[in-house]
C-alpha cells in the first residue's frame, strides 16, 4: 500500500537512500489513516527554502537558519492536528532533513539518535570521506547490539560499533525484549560510512552482510 506520492518517493529512495516499502509498513503500522498525512508532511520538508540555506552551515549560523526551519515546519504540523505521536514523528523527520540539507547523508549519521526509530537509511555506495577511510586498519574489530531474531537470521544490520559497551548499550536499553552483542572482523573494504570523531565509534556496513560472528553477551 502506497501512501507517498511520485515526487516525494522519488527523494526520499534516490537522495536518502531510505527503503520507501518499508518505511510505507511501517508508518500504516503505527499511524494507520493518519499515515497517509506524511505524504504532505514530507513534501512541506522537500520543498522549504532550507534545502539551499542550511547547506555547509555551522555554529549560529546553522543554528539560526534550523531555528526558522523548526518555526515553520512545526507549526505546519501543529496545524494538522492529528495528535502527539503524529507531532514526534514529524519532529524526527524534521532532524532527517535538517542534517541532510546541512552535510548530506554523511551528516545524518553523524546526528541521528538510535531512539528516533526514524526511517532507516540504507547506504548503496561508500560515502565515508578518504581520511577517515584511510585511518581504518584493514581489518576492524565490531561489535553489534541485536535482537535474537537478527541473530539467528544471520543477515545483520548497517551499524557496527568499534566500542563494546555501545553496543551493549543498545543491545540492552532500546529493544523491547532483551537483546544480545556479537562481535565480527570486518574487512575494511565493507566500510560504507565511519566518522572518525563520533561519539558512538559507529561504522556501517551494507544492510543484511553475512558475516562471521562472535556471541559475547546475552
Amino acid at each position: 500500500m502506497k501512501i507517498f506520492s511520485p515526487n516525494v518517493s522519488t527523494f526520499l529512495e534516490n537522495r536518502m537512500c531510505i527503503d520507501i516499502d518499508k518505511f510505507q509498513s511501517n508508518l500504516i503500522s503505527r499511524f494507520a489513516e493518519n499515515a497517509y498525512a506524511f505524504d504532505e508532511v514530507i513534501n512541506f520538508l522537500i520543498n522549504d527554502p532550507s534545502s539551499q540555506s542550511l547547506d555547509g552551515l555551522s555554529g549560529i549560523d546553522y543554528a539560526s537558519e534550523y531555528e526558522k526551519l523548526k518555526s515553520r515546519f512545526l507549526k505546519y504540523v501543529k496545524e494538522l492536528n492529528l495528535g502527539e505521536d503524529f507531532f514526534e514523528f514529524s519532529y524526527v523527520m524534521l532532524g532527517y532533513f535538517s542534517a541532510y540539507y546541512n552535510g548530506g547523508l554523511p551528516e545524518i549519521f553523524k546526528c541521528r539518535q538510535a531512539e528516533d526509530l526514524g526511517p532507516q537509511i540504507e547506504l548503496r555506495e561508500r560515502i565515508v570521506s578518504d581520511d577517515d577511510f584511510h585511518q581504518l586498519p584493514e581489518v576492524i574489530t565490531a561489535y553489534r547490539g541485536m535482537s535474537l531474531n537478527e541473530y539467528s537470521n544471520g543477515k545483520f544490520g548497517m551499524s557496527w560499533s568499534l566500542c563494546e559497551q555501545n553496543a551493549k548499550r543498545f543491545a540492552f536499553d532500546f529493544y523491547d525484549e532483551r537483546g544480545i552483542v556479537v562481535k565480527s572482523q570486518i574487512p575494511k573494504s565493507l566500510i560504507l560510512h565511519h566518522y572518525a570523531n563520533d561519539s558512538e565509534m559507529e561504522i556501517v556496513i551494507s544492510n543484511n552482510s553475512s558475516l562471521q560472528v562472535e556471541l559475547v553477551h546475552e
